[in-house]
């Protein structure tokens, strides 16, 4: 039974990655650019919440929750939402999402394995527009906060502009427009 639970986990991941390549290469031939969320410690303060179940009552990160909702909100922008969560959480996922971010049908919601596959994923794109990629890309407790140091350097790539948990942090003391004059600076 395991190895059919992990054969079947395979292939839903594996289709869920197709799905997400062909969803971001049919936004592109609109010319628009291709934003990309993570969810937990990015638009949720998950790790702060001690909720270890992901379920739909983790707090918001109010600010970069408004930051989604602005580039949701704008048609030259294509959002999705990026996360290395369980299969068995997309529901309460997009019921987190639809609650906390305000952009109806706007929630493309793709899940990895591992964050190294988040990213190989988006260099796996032949895209001529650059990628905003919003990911906290850490994890542990409040008190030891750890990072995927290999992950981020593999992201070290022209064609993906990472915001990454300094610029989350930021985003918690600054205003919105702030941060989003910041995003524009940047990119």
């Amino acid at each position: 039974m395991k190895l059919i639970r992990k054969i079947y986990h395979h292939l839903y991941y594996l289709v869920l990655s197709k799905l997400f390549i062909n969803s971001l290469c049919k936004s592109a031939s609109q010319e628009s650019t291709i934003v990309v969320f993570d969810i937990d410690n990015t638009l949720s303060k998950t790790r702060a919440s001690k909720i270890g179940d992901f379920c739909s009552t983790i707090p918001r990160h109010e600010n970069m929750c408004l930051i989604a909702e602005y580039f949701c909100s704008h048609v030259n922008y294509n959002v999705f939402f990026l996360s290395v969560r369980p299969l068995r959480v997309l529901n309460d996922t997009r019921v987190w999402l639809e609650k906390n971010i305000s952009s109806p049908g706007k929630h493309s919601v793709f899940f990895t394995k591992t964050p190294q596959q988040k990213i190989d994923l988006l260099h796996s794109l032949n895209l001529q527009s650059r990628i905003i990629f919003f990911d906290d890309m850490s994890y542990g407790s409040l008190e030891n906060v750890l990072f995927f140091d290999p992950v981020i350097e593999a992201i070290d790539d022209s064609k993906i502009v990472h915001f990454g948990l300094d610029f989350i942090d930021e985003s918690s003391s600054n205003s919105v427009d702030n941060s989003l004059q910041k995003i524009s600076d940047t990119c």
